[in-house]
């Protein structure tokens, strides 16, 4: 199957003022599901088309197929795009639900939504970072689908995505000393953006800790039924009581999930 197929066209961003010299949606070019900040050249964009392919496939290869639709996937260049999207706290993230902004930012998403902002941040990045940030993201847009769109522990969504992207982690990776103090968006959030580094550390910690549990309990399928199963209490009774009490797991920012 093509998967370039998978991303159909789609209605024309919403317009946002801001000011006539700040980035605005105007900047924003939409092709079907992919919208590049202006700041792509026609051969970024060639550049980026295959590897979003080859993260829908990598989400594909790790489940044997997708249940979620393929979501807006926005890819920034520049600071300016990443912070109107992301507002001052500007890295990648998932907008789960749509009809919301993210943060502080300006940009009104009007369906699920993952943004990218790793050549923001890193202008040399190479492919294969590429398709990790863009399988990440969209890791977990089929997590809440499979979840009946059920909200997951923070740590555990990101350790899940962390796992589907095929991060580069050691087994001694360690980020936080109770994964489970972890388990809404916001403490994830706090604890990685940290200035002392712990996100990739954090993110690989909760990564090996979903794959340990896994190669005990029936491998990915065992995963996609733990997921399946969340929303009736699953997730916690087939865990164990490393996760918090069911009433700590409000998020209260639901659609937002980042991979710092």
């Amino acid at each position: 199957m093509n998967i370039l197929r998978l991303l159909p066209l789609a209605l024309a961003t919403a317009t946002i003022p801001v000011s006539a010299s700040a980035f605005g949606s105007a900047d924003l070019v939409r092709q079907g599901r992919l919208v590049y900040d202006s700041a792509f050249t026609q051969a970024d964009q060639e550049r980026i088309k295959p590897l979003v392919a080859r993260a829908l496939q990598q989400v594909a290869a790790f489940y044997g197929e997708r249940k979620a639709d393929v979501p807006d996937i926005f890819l920034c260049k520049t600071e300016a795009c990443a912070a109107y999207l992301g507002g001052s706290q500007w890295h990648s993230f998932t907008e789960r639900k749509g009809a919301r902004r993210q943060s502080d930012g300006l940009h009104w998403f009007e369906r699920p939504s993952i943004v990218i902002t790793t050549l923001a941040r890193s202008p040399t990045a190479t492919d294969d970072s590429l398709v990790i940030a863009v399988a990440h993201e969209l890791a977990h847009i089929e997590a809440f689908q499979r979840s009946g769109k059920t909200f997951l522990p923070a740590w555990f969504d990101e350790g899940l995505a962390t796992l589907v992207a095929g991060a580069n982690c050691t087994p001694d990776m360690r980020g936080v000393g109770d994964l489970g103090k972890l388990a809404t968006t916001d403490l994830w959030k706090q604890h990685t953006r940290q200035a002392n580094g712990l996100s990739r550390q954090t993110h690989c910690q909760a990564g090996l800790e979903v794959q340990a549990w896994a190669q005990k309990n029936g491998g990915v399928p065992g995963l996609a039924k733990l997921l399946a199963d969340s929303q009736k209490g699953g997730l916690k009774a087939k865990y164990g009581d490393f996760l918090l009490p069911a009433a700590a797991l409000s998020d209260p920012t639901p659609g937002q999930e980042h991979d710092d």
